[in-house]
């Protein structure tokens, strides 16, 4: 041990003890960063634990019901995937862009979804039957019915307290519910399949999306 320590182009043997000196240093640098940080706009995303709520269990059962309306041939898996996408591609003289999509859990148009996720599961039918009594509807009204109130449930009921006041988040879906990163998906997943013949018009020759929350 004295021989490795005995290396001075690593080691130097010093008189005392600095732990106090490096511990003021520390504490005036963490008192001037955290002033910096204060005066800043930071992007604060309320994420809260659904375990145990009243709809956590619903929510879960519905994930697997919901799953397959997420899927899109535009997500990528990961970097390699990205660069895989990106060897293949042939517009080696267009540019590359990224976009960053600001609190995509609280501006998912939830009410908008949730109505979009019932016309694919359950299309309305051609008799519209839904204007009708529930016992005069046809069973796939009925059950879209049924499932509407249950996505109103597990989504739109999420209440929670904060510096003891509680708060309902009435739009948007919440960070740590267990449909929350579904109904996103899907919502992206519907502005994408909607907009893409929009945006190749516009000379957009590929588009990726990757999601890391």
């Amino acid at each position: 041990m004295e021989e490795l320590l005995g290396d001075n182009t690593k080691f130097k043997l010093v008189d005392n003890d600095s732990t106090i000196t490096n511990e003021d240093q520390l504490i005036r640098l963490l008192s001037r960063l955290k002033k910096t940080i204060s005066s800043q706009k930071l992007n604060i995303k309320p994420v809260m634990s659904a375990i145990k709520t009243v709809n956590y269990g619903l929510g879960k059962m519905l994930t697997s019901r919901l799953s397959h309306l997420r899927q899109s041939q535009y997500v990528i898996k990961d970097s390699s995937d990205f660069v895989t996408k990106l060897t293949n591609t042939k517009n080696v003289d267009k540019l590359m862009i990224s976009f960053d999509v600001v609190s995509l859990f609280t501006n998912v148009a939830l009410t908008f979804t949730i109505d979009y996720i019932l016309d694919q599961l359950y299309p309305v039918c051609s008799t519209n039957c839904l204007q009708l009594s529930k016992s005069k509807q046809c069973v796939d009204c009925k059950r879209r019915i049924d499932f509407q109130a249950l996505l109103e449930v597990a989504t739109s009921k999420t209440h929670f307290s904060f510096n003891n006041k509680i708060y309902v988040q009435h739009d948007g879906v919440a960070m740590g519910a267990p449909l929350a990163p579904i109904i996103a998906d899907i919502f992206m997943a519907y502005l994408e399949t909607t907009l893409m013949d929009e945006l190749i018009s516009l000379g957009v020759c590929e588009w990726h999306r990757y999601v890391d929350d």
